[in-house]
């Protein structure tokens, strides 16, 4: 979980395989004030430094309804700008942005990708004025949801960094660090 959050914050992070980025998009009016901000942000954090060849990125709206915008494997800059023109392709109107069902939809593509074993993160970009999500605010299902995430506020939008489906590693982890811990005890 540590080396999602770390990925993302830092583009010098050297890694191995290839990853399957889902990048979900509020497309409720909460965040049309600053998408061009965080529409900039994706070019030079995203398309720019992070994304590498043969990584799988798969874009979706999170408005009324939840829409897969482009599903593409990263081949380099032409990837680029077939992505870019989704994302200046997206009308920012919904009254509402159904985020629970976005990451419910990235969760279940994750769950039956092409290769299980690589890193697959959420990220959304979402309006900071919580006029437009009220029926979500107390909604324990989106709660459970980001429970393994990372918010980076910018002015007028935030950045959530969600781990996928990682219940079963975190707990294999604690369970094998568990009885790491009980063999040091043991030899005491």
């Amino acid at each position: 979980m540590l080396f999602c959050f770390s990925f993302f914050n830092y583009a010098e992070d050297v890694r191995s395989g290839p990853i399957d980025l889902y990048l979900i998009i509020d497309t409720s009016s909460s965040l049309s004030s600053h998408y061009a901000e965080a529409l900039s942000w994706i070019r030079s954090s995203l398309l720019d430094s992070i994304l590498q060849k043969d990584d799988m990125i798969t874009i979706i709206s999170a408005g009324t309804t939840t829409h897969i915008l482009s599903d593409i494997t990263f081949t380099g800059p032409e990837s680029s700008q077939g992505l870019e023109k989704s994302l200046q392709s997206i009308r920012l109107q919904d009254a509402y942005a159904n985020l629970a069902g976005a990451i419910k939809e990235a969760r279940r593509r994750d769950l039956t990708k092409v290769h299980p074993k690589a890193l697959g993160v959420a990220l959304l970009i979402t309006g900071t004025d919580n006029t437009t999500a009220v029926h979500e605010k107390n909604d324990k299902e989106l709660e459970d949801l980001l429970r393994y995430s990372k918010v980076d506020d910018f002015p007028g939008w935030k950045l959530v960094v969600i781990g996928l489906n990682l219940d079963g590693k975190i707990k294999a982890a604690t369970t094998e660090y568990q009885a790491f811990l009980n063999s040091l005890e043991q030899r005491n």
